[in-house]
């Protein structure tokens, strides 16, 4: 579901499932000469739809699939993730208090903090603060203390409150693309490509059941 925007032409395909080769689908794109493709909708064809489309020419100036770890999109797509690749996180990557936990997380462990990574630390976080603020370890207290409550860390890209039925209150996802070359400082040093901040998202409506 894509709402219209003025000025903005949008056209969509629909691939089977198990397909491997996308041409046809892509073929049907090209009078478009989109400058922009969502693989959302295709989580098996995250890296094969941007691939195909660069062998047929299109001209993109960028594209998107569904959540993926940044290494899996490097392995997966190898220097075509160089071409207008883009991912959407909760890690707000630019910020101090991210880059300062990355580097104590990498020279713990050995790995990169991405945005995953930091959603299991920050989801530690938030029930240790509810445990802390309920002074109870009552599972049903802690979920109320959460649901009723909001957590904010400084390394994530915003704070975590719900509305009545579960949905995130306060999202503003942050929008990132890869380039080649080391990132600064000691958050991911064995790599060979680093991360870059486009965009973060204005608050997002929250969805709201029929």
């Amino acid at each position: 579901y894509i709402i219209p925007i003025e000025g903005v032409q949008v056209q969509i395909e629909v691939a089977p499932l198990r397909t491997d080769d996308f041409t046809p689908y892509l073929r049907k794109l090209q009078d478009l000469n989109p400058e922009f493709l969502i693989n959302t909708g295709h989580p098996p064809g995250n890296m094969k739809i941007p691939k195909q489309a660069i062998e047929l020419g299109f001209q993109l100036k960028g594209f998107i699939g569904s959540g993926t770890p940044p290494e899996a999109i490097l392995k997966g797509l190898g220097d075509v993730a160089f071409q207008g690749a883009m991912d959407y996180a909760c890690a707000d990557y630019s910020s101090n208090a991210y880059k300062e936990l990355a580097e104590k997380y990498y020279k713990d462990t050995g790995d990169f903090m991405e945005a995953h990574a930091l959603t299991g630390y920050v989801t530690v976080m938030m029930i240790a603060d509810a445990i802390e603020k309920s002074q109870s370890f009552d599972p049903a207290v802690i979920a109320d203390t959460i649901r009723n409550g909001r957590f904010v860390h400084p390394a994530y890209a915003w704070p975590l409150s719900y509305t009545e039925w579960g949905e995130l209150k306060e999202a503003t996802p942050v929008y990132v693309t890869y380039k080649p070359g080391p990132p600064p400082g000691g958050i991911n040093p064995d790599a060979d490509w680093r991360i870059e901040v486009l965009f973060k998202s204005p608050p997002l409506t929250p969805y709201v059941p029929e």
